[in-house]
């Protein structure tokens, strides 16, 4: 399911001066034109509009990624329009350009208009679950989702006495990716694969995303030997995908079983291939 409305265009943000570089179609399309505009654009300009409910993760995000602490952040928020009412914002960024100490310096990014997809989930009442439970990009299950379901899974098999195996599946050189085609044909490829993922697993097994360019499989009553095939020709298949670029796509793939031990050691050694 594609949930985007509209790309609203890429944008550099120098961190020393808090200066932006941003597309007409981000302040147009709240309403804005050049005549609304400061002489210099600054983040203040969009932030003061930010609906106050989703300010404060807004500002830790950016002051995460100012101070060094983060290299890049995802993030949904509302934004008020000039006129009245709000539109629901989409933004990637990430630190391209550091001094010689390891500050960061600038960082660029984009913004996607999810509006209508949102408006959607808050008329069905299952906004909150889902931003909090499913990956916005991919729309698959998140990082806590997974590990809670590795959780259930692993109490569930002590009475059933099954499998549990779970694949983490990774993107070969994604900062490349990004750097080469730009991060929107990055997010393509994030959304395509998990699509394929959740396409060609069992409806018994579990799919999300769990870092950056890394997914999980939590695979429920099969044995690992029959898994590693079954997760060569999953791999095959994405990579023979025609993402519509020549650079070429490819993945490696980890399968990790469960030995009966404590959730904890098991996820600690999922952790070490994750790094």
């Amino acid at each position: 399911m594609n949930i985007y409305n509209e790309n609203l265009g890429e944008w550099t943000w120098h961190l020393t001066t808090n200066i932006m570089d941003v597309e007409p179609m981000r302040y147009s399309f709240l309403g804005y034109d050049g005549h609304d505009l400061p002489s210099i654009i600054t983040t203040e300009f969009f932030s003061e509009k930010i609906y106050v409910e989703d300010y404060s993760e807004v500002r830790d995000k950016m002051l995460a990624l100012i101070l060094g602490e983060i290299e890049r952040y995802e993030i949904v928020y509302r934004i008020r329009k000039k006129e009245s009412g709000y539109r629901w914002f989409y933004d990637k960024c990430e630190v391209i350009q550091k001094d010689d100490l390891g500050k960061p310096l600038i960082a660029q990014g984009y913004t996607l208009d999810v509006t209508k997809k949102m408006t959607g989930l808050e008329k069905n009442g299952d906004l909150h679950s889902k931003k909090n439970f499913h990956d916005i990009l991919t729309q698959i299950n998140s990082r806590h989702t997974m590990l809670e379901h590795l959780a259930i899974e692993i109490e569930k098999s002590h009475t059933t006495m099954d499998f549990i195996v779970t694949s983490i599946i990774t993107i070969k050189d994604f900062k490349n990716i990004n750097e080469v085609e730009g991060h929107i044909f990055g997010d393509h490829v994030l959304r395509r694969t998990a699509d394929i993922l959740r396409e060609s697993v069992d409806e018994v097994d579990i799919v999300g995303r769990y870092g950056g360019d890394q997914f999980m499989i939590i695979f429920i009553g099969k044995p690992e030997n029959v898994l590693e095939g079954r997760t060569a020709e999953i791999l095959k298949e994405i990579e023979t995908y025609q993402f519509g670029s020549e650079y070429p796509i490819k993945l490696s793939s980890k399968i990790v079983s469960y030995q009966n031990e404590l959730l904890v050691d098991f996820v600690d050694r999922l952790e070490q291939l994750t790094v």
